[in-house]
């Protein structure tokens, strides 16, 4: 028995001291590289800066692809506008997006997230074709998700209701991340969100499509949330409210002051915080109120409501002459 826990204790020490050993020599390795890569990539900042300004410089041909995708990368950063699009067309014309594009089909996780965001640093159409054809097609949520806020950030989404449907929203479980890609079609597509918020096919998502009414420079949100304040919904009553607090303008006061004592606690608690950070001052004496509610965290944000909002209330100090 003894000899077996010896042999088990030397086996996993020798097998830990390998694993140490590799990371060093990887670690190693990738020191003594740094300085060559650092040179290489240099080399190739310079070559497109030189063909950008003068179509017959030569190529630079001495570095290997990832090399060449990050030094790209990193310019493109750099420039916008016509400058930007000449290098995308010369990064594209030696063929650099050809490896990342064929990563999105491999059947590592990593090798595919890597994929998108270099298709999302180079943002050109055929990235844009590349990453809505891999949001469409791919299994993996998490990767399918991705893809579409590579594509949101690029403001290249699919207007929302085709996005509902690429996405298979039917059913399935929302989380942010779903969120936020409304929230980033908003600006835009406002009323087609406020409308799909209204089909009755659409009642799982609407708690989603009325909070992201909030993320719009439209100015009649205002408005056009305070019905939604009433539904009979509470999850749909608590969004309006959210949206409430991104408009961040005291003319929801009139419809947000409502929801105060509202019959769901869930729901008066959103109110709470939205009253605070809407700063409605005026409202202190019904929160003050709220600090017996029956619902312990319903009184434990109304306390902390009070007290912000009792601290704006306060005269500022008279500086001494």
């Amino acid at each position: 028995m003894a000899l077996s826990i010896f042999a088990f204790s030397f086996t996993f020490a020798l097998a830990m001291m390998l694993f140490l050993a590799v990371l060093v020599f990887r670690r190693a390795r990738h020191e003594r590289a740094a300085p060559e890569l650092a040179e290489a990539e240099r080399r190739v900042t310079r070559s497109y800066l030189q063909r950008m300004s003068d179509a017959r410089a030569c190529r630079d041909v001495a570095a290997p692809t990832d090399v060449r995708l990050h030094a790209v990368a990193h310019l493109a950063r750099l420039l916008r506008g016509a400058e930007r699009d000449s290098l995308m067309a010369l990064a594209e014309g030696d063929g650099l997006l050809d490896a990342p594009i064929a990563a999105l089909r491999s059947g590592r996780l990593k090798r595919r997230a890597d994929a998108v965001q270099i298709l999302e640093n180079f943002g050109t159409s055929r990235c844009v074709q590349a990453l809505t054809e891999l949001m469409i097609a791919e299994s993996d949520e998490g990767i399918q998700l991705e893809a579409a806020s590579a594509l949101a950030r690029l403001g290249k989404l699919p207007p929302p209701g085709a996005l509902i449907s690429l996405l298979k929203l039917h059913g399935k479980a929302l989380n942010r991340v779903h969120l936020a890609l409304f929230r980033s079609l908003a600006p835009t597509h406002y009323a087609e969100i406020g409308e799909l918020a209204t089909r009755p096919r659409f009642t799982a998502l609407r708690p989603m499509l009325v909070e992201a009414l909030g993320w719009s420079s439209n100015r009649t949100a205002f408005d056009d949330l305070a019905p939604w304040s009433t539904h009979p919904d509470a999850a749909v009553r608590q969004a309006a409210l959210m949206a409430a607090q991104h408009i961040g303008h005291h003319r929801a006061a009139a419809w947000v002051l409502t929801r105060l004592d509202d019959k769901d606690p869930a729901v008066r608690v959103t109110a709470v915080e939205t009253v605070q950070k809407l700063g409605l001052v005026a409202a202190l004496p019904i929160v003050r109120g709220m600090l017996h509610d029956p619902a312990t965290w319903v009184a434990v944000h109304a306390e902390r409501a009070v007290a912000a909002l009792s601290t704006q209330q306060r005269p500022a100090p008279v500086q001494g002459g």
